[in-house]
C-alpha cells in the first residue's frame, strides 16, 4: 500500500515536470535511478560574458543579504573572471558594500587599503610579493583597479577583505607589511611597538605583547589606522592567539578549524561594518551547505555556519563548467616539491550535474538547483592540487544556484616558471621585514 501511494505521487511529480512544453532536453538518468529529467527553457536565465546587466534577470542576486560565489575548480580563469564580473555587479547595482575572498584577512588589509585610495600601498607589489599562487592574479587586479575607481566617487565606500585566517604564525608577516605601509605617512608609535610586538610573534607564536600594545594604546592605534581597521587588526591577533593556544593545548591542527573560523570572521566583519549586502567568493567546498572540504576531509563546510545563522538571507552559486583547463600544483615524486602545471579538465560522466548542464544549447547561463529533482549526484570538484578523482558524489541541496560556462580556461602561468619548484613567498616578506625589524 505504502509503495503504491509512492508510485502515485512520484509520477504525479514526474508529469509536473513534463508539463512545459518548451524544452532544451530530455535525458535518462543512469539506470539505477530509474528516473527521468527535463529542463525547461523557463526555468533558465540567459547570460553573457560581455554584459554584466543580465545578471540582474536572477531575482535572488538582489534580493539576498549574502551572495556566496564558489568556484568548483581552483586555477581555472574564466571561472574567476566571471565570478569578479558578478562581484562588480553586486556593487553597482545591489548595493553591496563587502566583498570577501578566500584570501586571508591579514593579506587583504593591504588590497583594502588599495582599493581604498591609500597611496602608501602599491598594487602591482601587493601582486608580486604575495603568497597567492591559486588566485588569478590577472582577475584580482582588474578588479582592484576598477573597485579603487569606483570607490574614488563613492558616498560609501566598498570594503574588499578576506574570510580566511593565517594558517599559521609566520603568515601573521603580511599583517607587519600592512602596518609598516601604514606607517610611512602616520609616523605612529603606537605602530611601530605593534609593528616590532607582531613581528618578534612570528617565530614564538606568543603575541600577548601585541595584544598588550592593544590595551596601552588603544586610541592611538585608532587614530592611526582608524576605529574599524583597528578593531580588524585586535580581531586578526585576538583570532590567532587563541588558536595557537588551544593547537598546543589539545594538539589539534589549526588547519581543521579553517572554515569554523571563515565564519567566525565574516560573522564579525559583517557586525562591525554593517553592510547592506555581502558578497563571498571562495572555492564551492567552502561556501555550499552541505560538503565540506574535499577531497581531503569531510568537514563542515563554512556555507553551512552561515546558513545555520542568515537563513533564507543568503544565496549560494556554484560556477561549472561542461569542459577546459585550470592550472594545478603536482608533486615530483623524485625531487619532492610541487610544480605547477596546466590540467586539462574530464569529460563529465554519464548522470553528473555537468553533464546534464552541458546537454543545454546555451554557452552561458544561470539554473535554480532546484530543478533538479536527485537528492545528490556526481559533480566536478578540483581543489589547488590534481587528484586522480575529479568527479564526487554532492548533494543538491548544498546550493542554490548554478553559474554555467561551457568552457573554463587555466591562469595564465609564465612559460619560465613551470620548471620552478611551487615556493612561498612568505620567506621574501620575512626577509624583508627583519632588516626593518633591526
Amino acid at each position: 500500500m505504502v509503495i503504491t501511494k509512492f508510485l502515485f505521487f512520484y509520477s504525479v511529480f514526474l508529469f509536473s515536470l513534463c508539463m512545459n512544453p518548451v524544452k532544451i532536453y530530455s535525458q535518462e538518468i543512469p539506470e539505477e535511478t530509474g528516473q527521468y529529467f527535463t529542463i525547461n527553457r523557463n526555468s533558465l536565465t540567459k547570460l553573457s560574458p560581455t554584459d554584466i546587466t543580465r545578471f540582474d534577470q536572477i531575482s535572488e542576486l538582489g534580493a539576498k543579504k549574502i551572495v556566496a560565489i564558489g568556484e568548483t575548480a581552483h586555477g581555472a580563469e574564466t571561472m574567476s573572471e566571471i565570478a569578479y564580473q558578478l562581484i562588480r555587479r553586486q556593487i553597482e547595482h545591489n548595493g553591496c558594500r563587502l566583498v570577501l575572498t578566500e584570501l586571508s584577512l591579514e593579506m587583504m588589509l593591504s588590497f583594502n587599503r588599495f582599493v581604498q585610495g591609500d597611496e602608501s600601498f602599491s598594487l602591482d607589489s601587493l601582486l608580486t610579493s604575495f603568497n597567492m599562487d591559486f588566485i588569478s592574479l590577472n582577475s584580482l587586479k582588474e578588479f582592484c583597479l576598477w573597485l579603487r575607481e569606483y570607490n574614488r566617487d563613492a558616498a560609501e565606500k566598498v570594503w574588499f577583505l578576506g574570510a580566511d585566517y593565517s594558517h599559521s604564525s609566520i603568515e601573521c608577516i603580511y599583517l607587519c607589511d600592512y602596518l609598516y605601509n601604514v606607517n610611512k605617512i602616520k609616523d605612529s608609535p603606537a605602530v611601530i611597538q605593534l609593528y616590532r610586538n607582531i613581528y618578534g610573534a612570528l617565530f614564538t607564536g606568543n603575541y600577548t605583547d601585541a595584544l598588550t600594545t592593544f590595551s596601552d594604546s588603544y586610541h592611538l592605534l585608532e587614530e592611526a589606522v582608524g576605529q574599524t581597521e583597528a578593531a580588524i587588526i585586535k580581531h586578526c591577533i585576538s583570532t590567532l592567539d587563541s588558536m595557537i593556544k588551544s593547537s598546543r593545548k589539545d594538539g589539534f591542527k589549526m588547519e581543521t578549524a579553517r572554515d569554523s573560523v571563515m565564519f567566525v570572521n565574516t560573522d564579525f566583519l559583517m557586525n562591525l561594518i554593517k553592510p547592506e549586502k555581502t558578497v563571498i567568493f571562495q572555492h564551492w567546498s567552502h561556501v555550499n551547505y552541505m560538503e565540506g572540504g574535499f577531497p581531503v576531509s569531510r568537514l563542515r563546510p563554512f556555507g553551512s555556519y552561515l546558513k545555520e545563522k542568515y537563513d533564507s538571507s543568503m544565496y549560494c552559486l556554484s560556477i561549472r563548467s561542461q569542459c577546459g583547463s585550470y592550472l594545478s600544483a603536482v608533486m615530483d615524486t623524485v625531487k619532492m616539491k610541487f610544480f605547477m602545471t596546466v590540467q586539462q579538465m574530464e569529460e563529465p560522466p554519464t548522470g553528473s550535474l555537468e553533464y546534464y548542464l552541458s546537454q543545454v544549447r546555451d554557452n552561458f547561463f544561470h539554473v535554480p538547483s532546484s530543478v533538479f529533482p536527485m537528492l545528490s549526484l556526481q559533480a566536478r570538484i578540483i581543489g589547488n592540487r590534481k587528484y586522480p578523482i575529479e568527479f564526487t558524489d554532492v548533494s543538491i541541496a548544498g546550493e542554490d544556484g548554478i553559474l554555467f560556462i561551457r568552457r573554463s580556461e587555466a591562469f595564465y602561468y609564465p612559460p619560465e616558471k613551470f620548471n620552478e619548484p611551487l615556493e612561498t613567498k612568505t620567506t621574501g616578506m620575512l626577509v624583508k621585514h627583519l632588516n626593518i625589524y633591526k
